[in-house]
């Protein structure tokens, strides 16, 4: 017990966490339950970077305020982890069970919130989990801050219920699956100054191991005009669905980048779009598209010309999907005569 709360007091008054292991047993189970398996001690040796569990939403919410290293960082059943400085680094993990997993497993929901400094994630095997386990029920909050995980895939939603809300901070990655395997249900919520800069993004269960896939609803929202989101590529899948929210003013765009964009019942839910002005006649919601696959290259519930308010769809460019407002707005009309008197006076 002492070393249990003399852990969680090193970290919250930000004394050198990286100098001692971290270890929060306590889910119910005893000891017992996480010391006596392998995988749970990846180098066998408690050091410099050891096995962090907090597993108890009785426990204090655990602050990060300064640096800590560590091989496996589990929360389960209510634990809450707050940082707004230092970096976390989840490392040397030598087994298949090393990463930052939020939300293990239940009942309690489980939240971490990065509001300053980094979370780098070095471990390429289970790497960064949210709703790792069924039962499960986590939230990740960026505000500010930047999470790195470049050597292994990023997991939203695998077994568990999980949502990613986002309203400034970067985010860089490598492969993003959200909502594998029997997720309930699996969120990503981009607002703010949001910024994504990742691999290929996989929804609703990309590897088909489950059948039925999940039973959903698997979401990707970007909310407002300044998110940033760039990615190699975009699968979507049964359940799966992309909102553009143009609350705030304006839509903002994802960037493929040149990667494909493959839609296999994918949905299209469109919010809050701006009117169609004379500066204002088209939106693009996807860019730089390499190639465009699936049932008639376009979104299951939006066919070509399909009617969202004042815009319709549009594949007719290439490498883009578009709203163009049919018919032209009268404000560009006008703007187009007004300019026509202009070079008319002049000629005279």
């Amino acid at each position: 017990m002492f070393v249990r709360w003399l852990a969680i007091v090193a970290v919250m008054l930000g004394a050198p966490a990286a100098q001692a292991a971290l270890y929060f047993y306590d889910n119910g189970g005893g000891d017992a339950l996480f010391s006596n398996a392998a995988n749970w001690l990846p180098d066998g040796n408690p050091g410099p970077a050891d096995l962090a569990v907090h597993n108890n939403g009785s426990l204090p919410i655990l602050q990060l305020t300064s640096g800590a290293s560590v091989d496996s960082f589990r929360m389960s059943d209510g634990a809450r982890a707050l940082q707004t400085a230092g970096t976390l680094t989840i490392a040397n993990g030598t087994g298949p069970d090393n990463g930052l997993w939020v939300g293990e497993f239940g009942p309690g929901a489980v939240s971490y919130t990065l509001n300053g400094g980094s979370i780098q994630i070095d471990d390429p095997n289970d790497g960064f989990m949210i709703g790792r386990a069924g039962g499960s029920s986590a939230t990740f909050t960026l505000i500010s801050g930047t999470v790195t995980n470049t050597v292994g895939d990023t997991h939203v939603g695998l077994d568990g219920t999980a949502t990613w809300n986002q309203a400034g901070g970067l985010f860089v990655g490598a492969g993003v699956q959200i909502g594998r395997f029997a997720s309930p249900a699996a969120t990503v919520n981009l607002g703010g100054t949001a910024s994504w800069d990742v691999g290929l993004v996989l929804m609703a269960d990309g590897h088909g191991v489950f059948n039925p896939r999940n039973p959903g609803p698997v979401d990707l929202k970007v909310n407002g005009p300044n998110v940033s989101f760039l990615a190699d590529g975009l699968v979507m899948l049964d359940e799966a669905n992309l909102t553009f929210n143009g609350a705030g003013g304006g839509v903002s765009s994802i960037d493929l980048g040149g990667g494909q964009l493959l839609l296999n019942n994918g949905e299209l839910f469109l919010q809050n779009l701006p009117a169609p002005s004379g500066l204002l006649t088209e939106i693009v919601l996807l860019k730089n598209i390499g190639s465009l696959t699936g049932a008639d290259s376009q979104f299951d519930n939006a066919p070509q010309g399909a009617a969202f308010g004042d815009w319709t769809i549009d594949y007719s460019v290439a490498s883009q999907v578009r709203l163009v407002a049919v018919p032209e707005p009268a404000a560009a009309i006008l703007a187009s005569v007004a300019f026509g008197l202009s070079v008319s006076r002049r000629r005279r």
